[in-house]
């Protein structure tokens, strides 16, 4: 897969997750639905998430490096990282969701991804 052809691919399945979370948002009662429209709610926005953080990385990176050669390099560390923030994103809206998020709950997840990312980066 060239890299051009994976931009293209993550944009189209980025659209499509933000349509799907449109959908679910708008269309799917949790009432009727129950778990099954808690789960499509938040697989839909992570991924949609995971893949807007994924391209604002892999532009902001390629626009700033210039390189040809590091194009798949820069892309593992642009998906990583938006992997990270996303699951932070996610693990947050969660505990919103759920009346546990406090401040140092929140500052202790992202102390968390902040040594995953640490530890990721030195590896």
């Amino acid at each position: 897969m060239t890299f051009r052809h994976y931009v293209i691919f993550l944009i189209l399945c980025t659209l499509a997750a933000w349509g799907v979370w449109f959908w679910v948002l708008t269309g799917v009662s949790v009432d009727a639905f129950g778990l099954v429209a808690v789960a499509l709610f938040y697989g839909s926005i992570g991924l949609a998430v995971l893949g807007s953080l994924s391209l604002m990385g892999l532009l902001l990176r390629i626009s700033v490096l210039k390189s040809e050669d590091l194009r798949f390099t820069v892309v593992k560390v642009s998906f990583r990282q938006s992997l990270l923030l996303t699951l932070l994103f996610l693990t947050t809206l969660s505990f919103l969701h759920l009346h546990y998020l406090t401040w140092w709950n929140f500052l202790v997840l992202v102390l968390f991804v902040m040594s995953l990312e640490l530890f990721f980066s030195s590896s």
